[in-house]
């Protein structure tokens, strides 16, 4: 065994340090390489190794780990090294005679139990080798092992998001998220990955919810309701629950929130839950992967919620989803082309001289409920909220908004005018609820129009609002501003794609006395007043 004098142990971490320092640029196994070339030199060894486990995306069948050796490693001394590379070989710091050789070899391991490599040094005469050489295994594998692993870890993390980004950049969120679980598991030691979600209430009239989970055998989704997601939250076992919810056991897990992050106050919406590592998650490094997921899924679901908001400003909560999940579908759908609509306007008749003499909190109020029953009734039956200029809401019918929608005429006709038929309706129990304030009734004048109308996204790149354009949205309004109060004027166009087969009796539908009336910039009109038999 070891027979010649110690060597200054600190002199040989100098050196150390001092070849980490100048290599700053190198990969790590470069740097490593070049490590074991000094450590050779300085503790005049005849060689010296390094072994050390790859982060788990880098691992290949039958590789998981990598080493690398000085450049004069004797031959005779091959058979030590692939020894000592097997994960756990080397668990406290070791010396062995070889031949007529020795060597000495110390674990790198952040944790004691846990190590993951070696750092070792040969000796063909091992009356060459320091009387304190595991000493100096042992101080040089500390200086290493924090070292690697927190270059793997920058490397990893670095690489990591890297794959992120490009799972994120995809354009079907499903896809998106399914992909970024996917991935997180190539990196992590975890057996599953869950996401639970449950979006933001002001996103939509409901908020979405749903489950997602990503294991060896494949990909699962599971059903969540509000009921159950708020049981999770507020549950003092959440292990418990989500082992419920996903019908899955598992005997160690670890779970990150996903926020909101709006700039005023961050809003949880949902989990983001890593079950079944070996570690049971004593490995720091695992938190960091899933930190590092659930920042990446909170940025892109905050798109999807920011998207989705956007939309349903003016589309039902059902189809601004579908169109969210695909956000390329947004510009594809709603680019301005021009397409046969029906265009309904409502206005609240005398509303601008109760705007004078009632206090604006009243106003407001009273407008804000006529427009909020005005929206769910055209979302009710597959319209579009335009905008409300004022009291008047404005909505538009028969724009295609999903792509396998076959566009029907006379369908999107019908559901036009049962829409301003049941505005009719709503506006008689607002009239009741505020008589007693008013001491007057409230009533809508209302017009629908059909033709080819530019409709789509318009405005500033970063301002843009749906809407349509062209002389037919001009006759709607028009035909409005003719109609008597409580009345629903339609045109004749209108009339003759109503009258088209059994439509009108079909729906109960009594067409009034032909009027003609003088439009505003337009001209003389043939309309028609339409109501329920």
């Amino acid at each position: 065994m070891a027979t010649d004098a110690p060597i200054d142990a600190l002199k040989v971490l100098d050196a150390l340090d001092a070849e980490l320092d100048s290599s700053l640029q190198a990969s790590l196994e470069e740097r490593l390489t070049l490590v074991a070339n000094k450590m050779q030199e300085v503790t005049h060894a005849s060689g010296a190794w390094i072994s050390w486990v790859l982060p788990r995306h880098e691992r290949k069948p039958g590789k998981v780990g990598a080493y690398t050796t000085s450049k004069a490693m004797p031959a005779s001394f091959v058979d030590v090294v692939e020894k000592t590379r097997i994960l756990g070989a080397i668990s406290s710091p070791s010396s062995q005679d070889h031949h007529q050789g020795s060597w000495v070899a110390a674990p790198l391991a952040i944790e004691r139990k846990q190590p993951f490599g070696a750092f070792g040094l040969a000796y063909e005469d091992a009356s060459q080798m320091p009387e304190n050489a595991r000493e100096l295994a042992h101080w040089v594998a500390s200086r290493l092992d924090s070292e690697i692993h927190a270059l793997s870890i920058g490397s990893t993390l670095h690489q990591f998001n890297t794959a992120l980004d490009h799972c994120c950049d995809q354009n079907d969120i499903q896809q998106a998220l399914t992909t970024c679980l996917k991935t997180y598991r190539e990196y992590s030691e975890s057996a599953s990955v869950a996401l639970i979600y449950c979006a933001p209430g002001h996103t939509a009239q409901t908020p979405d919810t749903f489950g997602l989970c990503v294991q060896e055998s494949g990909t699962t989704t599971f059903p969540i309701s509000i009921e159950e997601y708020q049981n999770l939250v507020e549950s003092d076992d959440q292990n418990a629950v989500i082992k419920k919810l996903l019908n899955h056991d598992f005997d160690s897990s670890l779970s990150q929130i996903l926020v909101e992050r709006d700039g005023q106050q961050n809003k949880p919406f949902g989990y983001v839950v890593s079950m079944g590592a070996q570690h049971k998650y004593r490995d720091p490094f695992e938190l960091q992967l899933l930190q590092t997921l659930a920042m990446r899924l909170d940025s892109r679901l905050t798109n999807f919620h920011l998207l989705k908001l956007k939309l349903c400003r003016f589309i039902d909560a059902r189809v601004a989803t579908q169109i969210a999940m695909k956000p390329n579908h947004y510009d594809q759908i709603l680019t301005p082309s021009r397409q046969n609509i029906a265009m309904l306007y409502a206005d609240i008749v005398g509303f601008s001289r109760l705007s004078e003499i009632h206090p604006g909190d009243l106003i407001a109020q009273i407008t804000t409920e006529f427009l909020n029953a005005f929206q769910q009734i055209v979302f009710k039956r597959h319209g579009i909220y335009d905008k409300a200029v004022g009291d008047c809401g404005i909505a538009l019918f028969g724009f295609p908004l999903e792509h396998s929608t076959e566009i029907d005429t006379q369908a999107f006709t019908i559901q036009s005018v049962l829409s301003g038929l049941e505005v009719l309706e709503s506006i008689g129990k607002l009239s009741d609820k505020y008589f007693d304030t008013l001491h007057e009734t409230l009533t809508v004048s209302m017009g629908i129009a059909i033709g080819p109308t530019l409709v789509g996204l318009f405005g500033p790149e970063h301002a843009r609002e749906f809407t349509a354009m062209g002389r037919f949205m001009n006759l709607a309004a028009r035909v409005q501003a003719a109609a008597s109060p409580g009345e629903l004027l339609i045109t004749e166009e209108m009339l003759s794609v109503l009258q088209e087969g059994s439509a009108l009796s079909d729906h109960r539908l009594s067409i009034g006395p032909e009027q003609t009336v003088t439009l505003k910039n337009i001209g003389e009109r043939r309309v028609f007043s339409i109501h329920k038999s």
